[in-house]
């Protein structure tokens, strides 16, 4: 966590300010690990991020429904390790699951007395710490051996039932409707809040296009959060805290909020935008981007009708815009359209909706071109969808569009309307992609999201696309 994030974080249970034990490394800017300390609470920061969880597990949560992956390891483990000087021990029991004799252990000993379970949780963490102490290279080397890929192929398996929706979202039409709006901000010098942020895709386009301003990410599941810091956007800060509860930051401290893809699948939504209209004041504006409509099935999470969500910003102007109009408008090279006023009755039929709100009117106006692709910021790379199929003698390849499974092809059906199915390349503009030369004929592979830029240690480099798993769908 930078340092200057902590002048925005106070104490979601006594509004206090912080100071910060055990801090590692001191006075750096950056800040590894120690605890946070106000009147009331000690919070653990490990790994660069700080958890808002007093008491109770830190578990491991599934996407869209409020329960756990797998148990996480105490709060009180991980201050306890903290003040030992032990920080990677805390941080390896956020990232590595527990195995499952482990989590047999962990059961027992809640069934059996307590002068009988002190042993058998010593005997679980011993276990654990093993297990734990096996992926150390992994996320704890050096950050230039691995990748998120290949991070996500080894867990993503087996905590995750969609993780390739994870690895491919840089060309997904809700990613690039999504930075249609995220393309407004920063529009103050005040800090930009990513809440429930997920595995920092839209991070990585901000602090990319805008090194030097403060970006912070939110999210309840820690291990997105590190993935997020180690490999998609190191340069924005990290905060895991539950999303519909008190968040730990200053009122007014932000200029704008963001909530992509996941507001609809809240439990306390209100709460949530109280929130955040609380930390942007009366001059900053909130986005949610992505949350279904009540109105039209299928229906996923705890969606509203969009007057049902307008009713949550009662005393702020608000656009109602549909992702379809901002995918639209995106492929054109445009940026949102909000000068004019759209009733709820008009965009009833839409699925998927964002809502944008502020008292300021500068706010909402029709935004014009972009000055270069929001999906293009960072190392050229191309889309991972495409398989190769032919290599030329001379380099040249031809490459087919591959989907990774049935249900991202009908979860992305719409980039169908703008991935070419099939294609081939030039030796020298393979080159020019590797190069990061943004040559007339990569700037038309950008437009069409079959290149696009990524963080430096998203990909493998020297992956063989050509072998892709079964189950794929063309």
């Amino acid at each position: 966590m930078k340092a200057a994030a902590l002048e925005v974080l106070m104490c979601p249970l006594c509004a206090g300010a912080f100071e910060v034990r055990e801090r590692r490394p001191a006075g750096a800017d950056e800040i590894e690990s120690g605890i946070l300390r106000c009147d009331c609470s000690e919070f653990p920061l490990v790994g660069g991020i700080a958890i808002f969880r007093r008491e109770g597990r830190i578990d491991t949560m599934k996407q869209t429904v409020d329960s756990a992956i797998h148990r996480g390891p105490d709060v009180r483990l991980l201050l306890d390790r903290i003040r030992a000087g032990e920080p990677d021990r805390a941080l390896m029991l956020l990232l590595a699951p527990p195995p499952r004799s482990s989590r047999n252990l962990r059961r027992a000993s809640e069934v059996v007395p307590g002068r009988l379970a002190r042993p058998l949780l010593r005997r679980a963490l011993r276990t654990w710490d093993r297990e734990a102490d096996a992926h150390r290279g992994l996320f704890l080397g050096d950050p230039e051996a691995t990748s998120a890929e290949a991070v996500l192929e080894h867990y993503g398996s087996s905590w995750f039932a969609h993780w390739d929706f994870f690895l491919h979202r840089f060309a997904q039409p809700r990613h690039l409707s999504s930075l249609s709006l995220a393309s407004i901000a920063p529009d103050s010098p005040r800090p930009v809040l990513d809440h429930a942020c997920g595995m920092g895709h839209t991070l990585h386009y901000w602090t990319t296009r805008h090194p030097g301003h403060l970006f912070i990410g939110t999210d309840r599941n820690f291990f997105q959060l590190y993935a997020a810091r180690r490999w998609v956007a190191p340069a924005a800060s990290y905060v895991c805290t539950d999303a519909d509860v008190a968040l730990p930051f200053r009122s007014g401290a932000f200029g704008s909020a963001f909530c992509m893809d996941a507001f609809h699948l809240f439990r306390g939504r209100f709460a949530c935008v109280t929130e955040l209209e609380r930390i942007t004041g009366d001059d900053g504006f909130v986005a949610l981007l992505r949350i279904g409509n009540a109105l039209v099935p299928p229906h996923e999470g705890l969606e509203l009708s969009p007057e049902g969500y307008l009713r949550l910003f009662d005393g702020r102007e608000t656009r109602l815009v549909s992702e379809k109009l901002l995918l639209d408008r995106y492929l054109r090279g445009l940026g949102p359209a909000l000068a004019a006023p759209v009733a709820p009755e008009e965009i009833a039929s839409e699925k998927w909706i964002s809502i944008v709100a502020s008292r300021r009117p500068g706010v909402f106006r029709d935004y014009g071109p972009f000055a270069e692709w929001p999906h293009g910021v960072g190392r050229l790379a191309v889309n991972p969808l495409y398989v190769e199929k032919r290599r030329g003698p001379a380099g040249d390849v031809d490459l087919e569009l591959v989907f990774p499974s049935e249900w991202y092809a009908f979860e992305n059906a719409e980039s169908r309307a703008y991935l070419p199915e099939r294609l081939s390349m030039t030796a020298q503009e393979v080159a020019d992609i590797a190069a990061g030369r943004r040559t007339p004929k990569i700037l038309e592979w950008i437009r069409a999201t079959v290149v696009f830029g990524v963080p430096d240690r998203y990909l493998r480099r020297d992956a063989d696309r050509s072998r892709r798993p079964t189950g794929m769908v063309e």
